[in-house]
């Protein structure tokens, strides 16, 4: 059974880093393309398509309300369904279509009119032909499955950390057709370098190309690959605003000290370093620099506390929505109060305020 994993959400109705089945992941897409039309909004989500092995056959991501597709599985087949392809290339996107196509059989007849859930026969007979003829078996060869999707459009492949991917990735360069029929560029070399994970060769191709004249998928295989070579300067130097990647990818494998190994001065980099070093004051001071999740939050948080600035850490977490935090900071406080050495009518005082907030939240 294939799963899907998201590594970049922005609606709360997906988490990060969350993963279920190909058959969940067409069901909340196909609701949610259809509410966000109606909102007229778009959201983007990256994606990652899984087998049983948490191995990557296909990554891309996901313009939610755009019309592009009404869910995961309709997306992957117009963004193949649109490139030009060899004829390899072709048996591969039809197999992977027909092994997504089997894992969502059900979702498939739930979202079909009621006179095409069934086919007629003489129909499904030609259609079973032609897939005879056109599709991989994954039984040919051990490396058909973990590889099945990587090459095609010169895609390039992630890795998988603890079975998390941690970035997005994009499936084709957004110019297919001058990608197959220019086969030895640069950038094409660079891609194929990168689909199967030859990092600093990759690095050896795209440092002959002019980072800005590339279109925005070939821009993130070349600041990835820079990453994954241990090269996150050179990344951001191209694009200050990959920090949020690169931080996420040092979260991810347990090493978020590496950016103190980063020289480029990045706002989002010397906020994640300011935690390491527990300076608060310039935790306080980046705050509003960074993309604020669970961790980042908590930190932001501790420097408040270790600051005593308990009515900016309050009306931080009231932003945030986090009535346990808002408990958390007046409690501290309260304990503040009762342990100081201010008279005992203005400590009275200043716990009745504080106790009344509390009955508040």
């Amino acid at each position: 059974m294939l799963e899907v994993m998201f590594t970049k959400s922005a609606t709360p109705e997906i988490k990060s880093f969350q993963k279920m089945s190909l058959q969940d992941a067409c069901k909340i897409t196909y609701r949610l393309e259809q509410e966000l039309q109606e909102q007229q909004n778009i959201i983007h989500v990256d994606f990652h398509i899984l087998d049983q092995n948490s191995e990557e056959m296909y990554a891309g991501t996901l313009s939610l309300g755009s019309g592009y597709a009404s869910h995961l599985y309709e997306h992957v087949e117009n963004k193949l369904s649109s490139m030009e392809m060899g004829e390899d290339q072709e048996k591969q996107k039809e197999a992977l279509l027909q092994l997504m196509k089997q894992d969502i059989e059900e979702f498939l007849q739930e979202i079909a009119p009621p006179e095409e859930i069934e086919e007629p026969e003489e129909k499904t007979k030609v259609k079973g032909e032609q897939q005879d003829k056109g599709d991989i078996p994954l039984e040919e060869g051990k490396g058909n499955k973990k590889h099945l999707f990587q090459i095609i459009g010169g895609a390039i492949g992630g890795i998988v950390v603890g079975a998390v991917s941690v970035f997005s990735l994009y499936a084709v360069p957004s110019k297919p057709v001058e990608a197959t029929t220019q086969p030895n560029t640069h950038l094409v070399k660079g891609l194929q370098q990168a689909s199967i994970q030859q990092y600093p060769k990759a690095i050896q191709e795209f440092e002959q190309l002019d980072y800005k004249e590339l279109d925005k998928e070939s821009q993130k295989a070349v600041l990835f690959s820079y990453l994954l070579s241990g090269k996150a300067n050179k990344a951001l130097q191209y694009e200050p605003k990959f920090a949020e990647s690169v931080v996420s990818y040092y979260v991810a494998i347990d090493n978020l000290k590496k950016v103190n190994e980063i020289q480029v001065k990045n706002d989002v980099i010397d906020f994640e370093k300011a935690v390491l070093a527990k300076k608060d004051g310039e935790v306080v001071r980046l705050k509003d620099k960074v993309s604020i999740d669970g961790r980042r939050e908590q930190s932001i948080v501790d420097a408040y506390l270790r600051l005593k600035k308990y009515e900016d850490c309050f009306i931080f977490a009231k932003a945030q929505g986090n009535k346990n935090v808002m408990k958390q900071v007046k409690e501290v406080e309260k304990k503040e109060v009762e342990q100081s050495t201010v008279p005992d009518e203005e400590k009275k005082k200043k716990i009745e305020n504080i106790d009344k907030v509390l009955k508040e939240i």
